[in-house]
């Protein structure tokens, strides 16, 4: 016989720096369920202040408290209760009807980084409930560029087997972002920069820009790679420069003082840290990372 209780792949709970919003995010690999709970927890949750899909995952940012709901099923059937910050944990209370109650149980419960959980009865046509307790993470925004030569490598795929190789329940590997630029002289290829996203275990930020310095070192091509580091809940204010970079160039200058305004780190001080700094806020918008016109 079959197991009709699946298991969500992972939830990440990024935290702010006033813990007051967190970035709930879904690894769900049910691609069914993924747009079904998109549909229903953005009408029925008045914690939720905006909702993303991206790629295998949903993205809910949410204010932390007690919410409303409005379940109406089958219009509402499922959503986020109530959202607590308390000691370095993240405590989602999750509540729904049906199978939008089996999901806010048992299949959150199973995911890889839950550390405890409390469910309700769950299946059928009842009502079911369910906390998930995980860890309350920083977001560190890592922006990478020029890695390769002429004749070996590419920034793309590296940055990717980089953020693969430290993830670990430290350390969340959570997006990777390819970003087009303005095709500058010097480019070897395609000109991208590349902008990966972590989730971290407070007090282990250091621990991953040296981490990601040795391995980017040891792996690049290029004199001239650019490493850079943030963490940061938001970097919005970056995203004028952004911009910039995919319609002209920019010098070096600008980079430093886009990423001053955000208390970024300098990794690798190459030419490449001017498309590094330009990855950086497309880490939820791969899609419009990819455009020259984004």
């Amino acid at each position: 016989m079959i197991s009709w209780t699946p298991a969500m792949e992972n939830i990440i709970g990024i935290i702010d720096e006033n813990e007051k919003e967190i970035e709930l995010i879904e690894v769900n690999p049910c691609v069914g369920g993924l747009y079904w709970t998109f549909e229903h927890f953005r009408k029925s949750s008045s914690l939720i202040k905006n909702a993303w899909i991206v790629g295998s995952t949903v993205r809910y940012l949410v204010n932390t408290g007690m919410g409303k709901l409005y379940l109406s099923p089958p219009f509402t059937s499922a959503g986020i209760k109530d959202v607590v910050v308390e000691n370095g944990k993240i405590s989602v209370t999750y509540r729904g009807m049906g199978g939008g109650g089996v999901g806010a149980t048992i299949y959150r419960a199973k995911a890889k980084d839950v550390i405890d959980y409390e469910i309700s009865e769950y299946g059928g046509g009842q009502w079911s409930e369910g906390t998930i307790t995980i860890p309350a993470r920083k977001r560190v925004l890592i922006g990478i560029d020029d890695t390769d030569d002429p004749k070996q490598g590419a920034t793309w795929s590296l940055a990717y087997n980089i953020g693969k190789h430290l993830d670990d329940f430290k350390t969340r590997f959570v997006s990777h972002g390819i970003v087009q630029l303005y095709p500058v002289e010097e480019k070897t290829g395609n000109c991208v920069s590349v902008v990966l996203e972590f989730a971290v275990i407070r007090n282990t930020v250091n621990e991953l820009f040296r981490k990601l310095k040795k391995l980017v070192k040891e792996s690049s091509f290029s004199e001239e790679t650019g490493l850079v580091g943030v963490r940061r809940f938001y970097v919005d204010s970056m995203e004028s420069y952004s911009y910039q970079c995919k319609s002209r160039r920019v010098s070096k200058e600008e980079a430093l003082e886009a990423l001053a305004s955000v208390d970024g780190k300098i990794l690798l001080n190459g030419r490449g840290v001017i498309g590094a700094v330009a990855a950086l806020p497309y880490f939820r918008n791969p899609a419009k990372g990819v455009r020259i016109d984004g």
